[in-house]
């Protein structure tokens, strides 16, 4: 594993990160890894990226990230909390194969995005993107199939 410069990488007792090879974190990224965590090969993360895992997070091979890519399975409540109840909700992230995730991108808790598609900077993603399509905007829609 490559890492640029300010990379900060927390693992806590309920995390693990199990990743392949060559990959590459550009700098200023930033993890909180709370839960497994598991990248294919040749995943690439440009700078300015913030990972935060609390329940799980998969990344499959021949994933690039553009810069300030945000990545959550989690998000806080809105509104009154009973005491002792959590405060955030959590789900999964799945990232398939050969996938492209454009600059500024936030990728929601629960999110799924398909092998071979492409994620246009500054989309917004929550939910199931297809295989082999090109998303973009807030809230991220597909926009058409890729060949």
């Amino acid at each position: 594993m490559v890492f640029g410069p300010r990379v900060d990488i927390r693992v806590g007792p309920g995390g693990g990160l199990d990743r392949g090879e060559r990959c590459v974190i550009a700098g200023d990224f930033h993890g909180v890894i709370d839960a497994p965590t598991t990248w294919g090969d040749d995943v690439f993360f440009n700078v300015g990226a913030y990972v935060c895992v609390f329940e799980g997070l998969t990344i499959g091979s021949r994933v690039m990230f553009g810069e300030r890519v945000s990545i959550h399975d989690e998000d806080h409540v809105v509104g009154p909390v009973a005491p002792g109840a959590a405060r955030y909700r959590t789900s999964p992230v799945i990232i398939g194969d050969d996938v492209w995730v454009g600059a500024n991108v936030v990728v929601l808790r629960g999110s799924r995005i398909g092998s071979g598609s492409v994620v246009a900077a500054g989309a917004v993603v929550r939910g199931e993107v297809p295989d082999g399509v090109l998303v973009a905007g807030v809230p991220a829609k597909v926009v058409r199939e890729l060949l």
